[in-house]
């Protein structure tokens, strides 16, 4: 199994196999937690996209961020501490982000046959089920955080690298990676972004067995469910 690393900016024009998109600090995180949260449906949707989503499910719970939109397109910004405090259980989520569901749609524009989801939270689930899937090529994608003047984040780094080992049949050590990035996000997410609330729920490894897996229905709008159950 071949297992290579690229940011998102930099993946290659065509992607084989399995892509998995790393975007720790929000989008991967959230996306697994929705899973577990007992949502009716999930879809990632995009600034082209989401005011569509909007009126076709008007009792959706429209979550997330953008670059481009009002803020008030969304009940809740993508910080994962007021995201888990939203009721979310029997409910369609339209969900999306600046960084994370922009390399999901990126990832699949670029033929990759299957995308997940990873982060911290659901660590070893992804790795137990990309193993089991038996692939011949693996591509990690670092989200990274388009809106920093340096959009290598550390927090994607430490877990591309800790999933590429692991699934390379080695025992990293996290807890040094894990403590060097979250003392890196307390100096570069300035404000509100920083309460702990939002950094333990993206930072704790193996909180949530779940694997997003993402299928896209049509051109901006892609579905999300527990590759677990499937």
């Amino acid at each position: 199994m071949k297992v290579s690393v690229y940011w998102s900016w930099d993946m290659p024009e065509k992607l084989e196999g399995i892509a998995v998109v790393i975007d720790v600090y929000a989008a991967s995180s959230n996306i697994a937690a929705f899973l577990t949260r007992s949502v009716a449906k999930l879809y990632v949707a995009s600034d082209a996209t989401i005011l569509d989503l909007k009126k076709q499910y008007p009792l959706g719970v429209a979550i997330g961020e953008s670059r481009t939109l009002p803020k008030d397109t969304f009940i809740c910004n993508n910080w994962p501490g007021n995201v888990s405090e939203v009721d979310v259980s029997g409910k369609t989520v339209l969900y999306m982000s600046n960084n994370g569901t922009r390399a999901i749609a990126e990832a699949m524009d670029k033929g990759a046959q299957t995308v997940i989801a990873a982060g911290f939270v659901n660590i070893a689930a992804t790795v137990d089920w990309i193993l089991g899937q038996k692939p011949s090529t693996v591509t990690l994608i670092e989200s990274g955080e388009i809106s920093f003047t340096d959009p290598k984040v550390m927090e994607d780094i430490v877990c591309a690298q800790a999933l590429k080992e692991l699934m390379e049949g080695k025992k990293p050590d996290m807890t040094a990676g894990i403590r060097d990035a979250k003392a890196y996000m307390k100096t570069v997410y300035k404000g509100t972004r920083d309460d702990p609330r939002n950094i333990n729920l993206t930072m704790v490894p193996n909180t949530l067995p779940v694997v997003p897996l993402c299928r896209q229905l049509s051109p901006g709008i892609i579905e999300v469910t527990n590759a677990t159950r499937e």
